[in-house]
């Protein structure tokens, strides 16, 4: 009897390589579901895979990463995972020196062997500590095209009222006839690192990097591109969520949004050729560092697969169905500098998980975390 079972089970093996070997051959795919997916058992690209749950989110400033920050809190939320977070008093971590351990709550309390799944916030990078905290992580960041970010960063932390440019009506024009002098200014507010190389400032390079030969810049890119698993881009964000769902292995579910931080038409600031040319300029260390994971993201692309493009066109029906389910047309004016989307009156709970933003998910995380440290199970 044992004979006859192990030979029936190989006989059902070999039926099994034979057909995945006629369907590679005929490039037929054969498709199982699961969950809400269609997968794919010969499709290299779906080949199996388990979701990663030690992700490293380095927030860039002004680049949609609010929104990609909070598909990853609700990742982790849903699952229970561990995030490190802040100190409760101190609500976020400095932007404005590297990040170290002793930031986190745990090790500022003295548990200095705590270790987490998640962290996802505004920091600096500093891949040592990061790694103490977060082990074993996926690497992510996010860059948008650097005049773009440059010119959303000098609105939203409206820099015009704080170095006495108001009633201009462009100040940003002005700020860019005497960059050097208006940079230099002695006069600290919210922001001010964003205003010359901010992206490779939050990615820990200097605030005098620009100052360095264009060799030691170019070793500081390539050694983030080695540090780094993936490059988002918000100019292709669409296309960055279809690199994300395959590096960590997620469902099409984790990767629907609902977008974060419209910016008020009265913060922008309208951009000719001549003023594009002076920020790019200006800010020369940003532009090197696009330029060259714009390069390294459009090779992962190509490295994806024939599947990227039936990929992406999927996504977009699935975000457009997601979107309308969810999002009211009314916008929620509860911030000057921001245009926020309201949500659908009995709109699901996944809607409503999806509409946080961090400052609530932080507040259910830790309720969660003392809830649990109260009740241990």
């Amino acid at each position: 009897m044992k004979i006859k079972t192990a030979l029936c089970i190989s006989i059902v093996l070999i039926g099994i390589t034979l057909v995945l070997d006629v369907a590679n051959v005929m490039k037929i795919r054969i498709a199982y579901v699961k969950g809400n997916d269609v997968r794919f058992w010969n499709d290299p690209v779906l080949a199996v895979c388990e979701p990663q749950h030690q992700i490293v989110f380095i927030k860039t400033h002004k680049t949609a990463s609010t929104t990609t920050c909070t598909i990853i809190l609700r990742y982790g939320y849903i699952r229970n995972l561990s995030f490190a977070l802040p100190p409760v008093s101190q609500r976020k971590f400095p932007t404005t020196e590297l990040f170290t351990a002793d930031k986190v709550e745990e090790y500022s309390n003295g548990i200095t062997n705590a270790t987490f799944n998640i962290i996802p916030y505004h920091f600096r990078y500093n891949r040592k500590e990061l790694n103490k905290v977060v082990p074993g992580a996926m690497y992510i960041t996010i860059l948008r095209e650097p005049t773009a970010q440059f010119e959303s960063a000098f609105g939203y932390f409206e820099v015009a009222k704080h170095l006495d440019l108001v009633n201009i009506s462009n100040p940003l024009a002005v700020f860019m006839t005497s960059p050097d002098r208006y940079y230099s200014d002695e006069r600290e507010f919210k922001g001010k690192t964003q205003l010359r190389n901010g992206m490779a400032f939050d990615l820990g390079l200097s605030d005098d990097i620009h100052t360095k030969h264009d060799k030691d810049i170019e070793r500081e890119v390539a050694r983030l591109d080695r540090e780094l698993n993936l490059v988002m881009l918000a100019d292709y964000y669409e296309e960055s969520l279809i690199l994300l769902k395959k590096l960590l292995c997620w469902e099409w579910r984790d990767v629907l949004y609902i977008p974060k931080g419209h910016r008020s038409e009265s913060l922008k600031y309208a951009l000719n050729q001549t003023l594009a040319d002076s920020i790019q300029k200006w800010n020369s260390v940003d532009v090197a560092l696009y330029n060259h994971f714009n390069k390294s993201f459009w090779r992962k692309i190509g490295e994806y697969g024939p599947t990227f493009q039936r990929d992406l066109s999927e996504f977009r029906k699935r975000q457009a169905k997601f979107y309308d389910e969810c999002v009211d047309s009314v916008i929620s004016y509860k911030d000057r500098r921001e245009d926020r989307l309201t949500l659908k009156q009995g709109a699901s709970h996944y809607c409503e998980l999806s509409y946080f933003r961090v400052p609530a998910y932080n507040k259910m995380i830790r309720l969660k975390k003392y809830s649990e440290a109260n009740n241990p199970s």
